[in-house]
């Protein structure tokens, strides 16, 4: 995920991935894979638009579709 991101934006996405609990990135790594390479800058922004809190459940609605 951290290949295709512009330099500036780096920093604040490795601040929520180090944020993130083991299974939630387990989550996420998951919910990359499922992602087509054309959507993930999409999945991306959604992922760093959501606070720490609602993270774990966005991830798990996610997953689920």
């Amino acid at each position: 995920m951290l290949a295709q991101v512009p330099p500036d934006e780096q920093q604040p996405l490795l601040q929520v991935l180090r944020a993130m609990t083991a299974p939630d990135r387990d989550r996420l790594a998951v919910l990359v894979q499922r992602t087509p390479p054309q959507a993930r800058e999409a999945l991306r922004r959604a992922l760093m638009s959501t606070s720490d809190a609602n993270r774990s459940g966005w991830l798990e609605l996610q997953l689920e579709r």
